[in-house]
Formats: C-alpha cells, structure tokens, sequence
C-alpha cells in the first residue's frame, strides 16, 4: 500500500538553451518587421536602403528623422505611463469603492434616525398645539360663562 505513495524518481533533463541568432538572422528579422513597429524602428528607412545601407556605423546613418521619432517615442512612452497609472487607479479601485458605500451607508443611517426624530418631534409639537388650543378654547368658553 505505501508503494503506491512513493515516487520513482525519474531524472528530468532539461533541453539546453538554444544558441543565440546570428548577424544574418537578426537583420532578416528587422528587415521583416513592418515599417510602424516601434521596437524595431530607430529612423524611418526608404524602400530604397538596402539592409547594409541601414545596418551602416553610426557616424553614416542619416539623423534628421530622429527628431521626429524621438517625439513620437516620447508620445508613446507617455501614453505607456499614463496606462499604468489607470491600471493601477482600477487595481485599487474596489477597495475605494468599498470604503465609499460603507460610508455612505453609514450616512444614510445617520440621515434615518435624523429624520425619524424629526418626525417625533413635530408629532409632539403637533399634540402640545392641539392641547394647548383646546386649554385656551375652555378658558375662554369658561371666561364667557362667568
């Protein structure tokens, strides 16, 4: 019966890492990538630069688009920022909300007894008139009597 809670161990092999890509590789690879992929962009290239052309040193590449990518980057990193920080508004949301409608609650009880001891009071003030009417009501008949 233990035999059956025992485990055989069984050597688990792990594969290895795959080798890195090469030059080639990773150039077919930006070259594949659509012209409005961001990772991938560093400037706008024509459909007339060849992969060498763009994969050129630094000190060839042509930056006067740069400008206008490094704006649209800001662009993109500030709408990424913004995202998380409403992510982050909906993560806490329930929390806050939960602290709200249990104030609220809170309130509206408040608002309850207020108003029932509003009515209690105008129902005695209600009484206190009609008796007191009713005293000046017989003091007077009384008053006309004698």
């Amino acid at each position: 019966m233990l035999s059956f809670f025992k485990s055989e161990s069984k050597a688990i092999t792990i594969p290895d890492r795959p080798p890195p890509p090469s030059y080639e590789q990773i150039k077919e690879d930006v070259e594949a990538t659509p012209d409005n992929d961001i990772m991938f962009r560093s400037r706008l290239r024509t459909e007339s630069e060849s992969s060498d052309e763009y994969f050129d040193a630094l000190s060839e590449i042509d930056t006067s688009g740069d400008v206008d990518m490094e704006a649209e980057q800001e662009r993109v990193y500030d709408q990424v920022v913004e995202l998380l920080q409403l992510h982050q508004r909906l993560i806490t949301a329930p929390e806050s909300l939960e602290s709200e409608l249990k104030k609220l609650k809170a309130l509206g009880h408040d608002v309850s007894e207020a108003v029932t001891d509003l009515r209690e009071m105008s129902q005695s003030f209600v009484h206190g008139t009609e008796e007191t009417v009713e005293f000046i009501k017989t003091d007077h008949l009384e008053k006309t009597k004698s």
